[in-house]
């Protein structure tokens, strides 16, 4: 709804979206109070009667103080309104002009989150036990993207860790995570029921496409806790080219495990391989495809092709070539990994150019899966390969723009379809911002660590839990 009046939230929540307390705040960030007061003064801020009594039921100086409230009265200090068409009314007739502030409580902000333009918000550290006022995430902060977002700071009075992040509103473009659910509705209506190599069964289509724009925000999933440390840790394995999965598992990520077994391994023929060991797989086929596999405590250096490398230095010299191609799938292999390779099977990159600036580059990925769990394994890939894109738009020089994932057999596991349905009720949060670090620019992928990156505004609904299927 378009008012043509300039509203925006002010709210700092925790990572639980908690708001309020028995009452009132419960931290105290003095920097986020003066930055509260810095963007507020000279204008009108909005609250409900609660947060007029939490500030001390006294008006915030140098500004115009509206409470709605059924059953206050006015005074110097503040104007009341009884109800929202009021309030309304008030701001078109006498404060069309100016800047609106809405600053709590939870019902308040549920009310004008369909009239804001922006929200601000201060992402507090915490997770506060108790808390009995929560920020309405579901009421339609979906229609927000992070526009603009500080440094993680640390607040000078109590060591709580807060950052500013600002979102604007998506003029009515829908949030891309539905393409996600687009895709889960299409297999649960359409999948055909098939037997697959685990014995779970699955529903399957063939052939669909998903496609993310990855310029502004990291296509990380909401609607269930993803774990992106992970993600980036398993990203970093494989452009590392390494095979060991037991650093993984050292680093807290254990999602090769079931599959790097004493049992696995033998049923798989690879009974000289050590435990952990997943053979010439993904990384070890991006860095060293040619040579000879002689197990994960070898040393590949300068062996093989490293088409990683070979990726970079034909994007740096012939941009707009039709060649910038890379694969995980070497007929040579297959039979030595502890799987066929489901991603990744090709990867293509394409470079564009905008008609508004001829002079930048802009990078698109387009990767082709041979075989996709949705449910599990689907908001791994998309994560990974959208962090990987602006990786190598990093290392290039480049902008990444978009993310675009073609798959053979789309499958869902029987026993994922209940966790499935209990996503789709949920509602999609603003997506994140992915950060390289400038200094990826001179580094080789041998270089590249987890603090070369950084995932900003992450929030997202409880974990789902669900068996993976081995």
């Amino acid at each position: 709804m378009n008012l043509g009046l300039d509203i925006s939230l002010v709210v700092a929540f925790d990572k639980n979206f908690a708001i309020g307390k028995n009452g009132t705040m419960p931290w105290y960030i003095p920097e986020d109070l003066a930055f509260f007061k810095s963007l507020t003064v000279g204008h009108v801020v909005i609250m409900g009667r609660v947060t007029w009594e939490s500030i001390g039921c006294k008006g915030l100086s140098d500004r115009v103080n509206i409470v709605l409230s059924s059953n206050m009265i006015n005074n110097d200090n503040v104007i009341v309104m009884k109800n929202m068409s009021d309030v309304l009314t008030l701001l078109q007739e006498e404060y069309r002009d100016q800047k609106i502030f809405v600053i709590g409580g939870a019902k308040l902000y549920e009310s004008f989150m369909p009239l804001a333009k922006r929200i601000y918000t201060t992402h507090v550290d915490l997770c506060v036990a108790d808390a009995d006022v929560h920020f309405p995430h579901h009421s339609g902060f979906e229609m927000f993207k992070i526009s603009m977002y500080s440094p993680l700071r640390t607040s000078s009075n109590n060591s709580i860790k807060y950052r500013f992040v600002e979102y604007d509103s998506r003029n009515l473009s829908k949030h891309q995570e539905y393409r996600y659910f687009d895709l889960i509705n299409l297999v649960l209506e359409n999948g055909e029921s098939r037997p697959d190599r685990t014995g779970v069964g699955t529903m399957s289509i063939f052939g669909p496409q998903l496609s993310f724009d990855i310029e502004h925000e990291l296509p990380l999933l909401t609607t269930k806790f993803v774990g992106w440390k992970s993600i980036l840790k398993e990203l970093l394995f494989f452009l590392h080219g390494k095979t060991d999965t037991k650093l993984l598992e050292k680093e807290g990520v254990n999602i090769w495990k079931a599959n790097t077994t004493r049992e696995f391994l033998d049923a798989r023929g690879l009974v000289e391989y050590d435990i952990g060991d997943i053979g010439p797989m993904y990384g070890w086929i991006w860095r060293h495809v040619g040579a000879e596999y002689k197990g994960c405590n070898e040393s590949y250096v300068n062996q093989g092709v490293d088409q990683l490398q070979a990726l970079v230095q034909g994007l740096r010299e012939d941009p707009f070539s039709r060649r910038h191609l890379i694969t995980t799938f070497c007929p040579l292999y297959t039979d030595q990994g502890v799987l066929a390779p489901c991603h990744g099977i090709c990867v293509q990159m394409y470079v564009s150019t905008k008609k508004s600036d001829a002079n930048q580059n802009y990078l698109s990925c387009h990767v082709y899966l041979r075989s996709n769990d949705i449910f599990l394994g689907q908001p791994y890939n998309i994560a990974s390969y959208a962090m990987f894109t602006n990786i190598i738009a990093m290392m290039v020089g480049m902008t990444p723009k978009n993310l675009i994932m073609s798959v053979g057999d789309c499958h869902l596991y029987k026993f994922h379809i209940m966790q499935s349905k209990l996503q789709l009720d949920r509602k999609p949060l603003p997506f994140p911002v992915f950060k390289v670090s400038d200094t990826v620019k001179t580094k080789t992928f041998d270089d590249l660590v987890l603090d070369d990156f950084e995932v900003i505004g992450y929030m997202s609904h409880p974990a789902i839990k669900a068996p993976m299927a081995v």
